[in-house]
């Protein structure tokens, strides 16, 4: 989080945490994510990006795991990322 203080204005900038999959092995995919969103709970954060690149099956593990923790998310089809919301 960055805070800048403006003439008795405080303005409060979200730096949005991502995880990129790309250069991974498939099956260590759903450890990783697993993980990731779970430090990013303890963390206190309310949103991450997860970069899953083009591959289907490396999306559809990530769903799984979002789907497994109850959250929601929003599939971006330019950047081929999921952004969730924990």
């Amino acid at each position: 989080m960055i805070v800048f203080v403006e003439k008795s204005k405080k303005i409060k900038l979200t730096m949005v945490q991502t995880l990129d999959l790309h250069g991974y092995k498939i099956e260590m995919t759903a450890g990783i994510v697993d993980s990731y969103i779970y430090d990013q709970i303890l963390y206190g954060n309310e949103k991450v990006q997860i970069m899953t690149g083009a591959s289907k099956t490396i999306k559809n593990i990530v769903i799984e795991v979002i789907d497994g923790y109850g959250l929601n998310y929003d599939e971006s089809s330019t950047n081929e990322s999921l952004e969730v919301y924990l």
